[in-house]
């Protein structure tokens, strides 16, 4: 409990929220709006699937969770992170542009 950035962490009164960054492009899974390839699911609700722009890497996945739920003013770890290398071409539909949705920074392969 002398670790100060764990006490900060575990003295917060936390509910618990799961969410789920899911991929997957198979022909009978997938359907445009109603079932996107990327998608996010926030909380245990069975049918949420918010569009995200393309899949995750794994490196992006760890900065989202850092950023979002670790990282103070105090406490810089994404700054530690590998650069991102791996380049994702998008998933999304031009119908699920037209909503709401989340944009993974870089998705696209860049030629050089």
């Amino acid at each position: 409990m002398d670790d100060e950035l764990f006490v900060e962490i575990v003295k917060r009164k936390i509910i618990p929220f799961p969410l789920r960054f899911d991929f997957d492009s198979r022909q009978n899974v997938y359907k445009d709006v109603i079932h996107p390839m990327s998608h996010l699911t926030l909380g245990d609700v069975k049918e949420c699937r918010i569009p995200i722009s393309a899949p995750l890497t794994p490196r992006w996945f760890i900065e989202f969770i850092l950023r979002n739920f670790y990282q103070t003013k105090k406490y810089d770890f994404v700054i530690r992170l590998p650069q991102h290398n791996i380049k994702l071409s998008p998933t999304i539909t031009n119908n699920e542009r037209k909503l709401i949705h989340m944009v993974v920074p870089y998705s696209i392969n860049i030629e050089k």
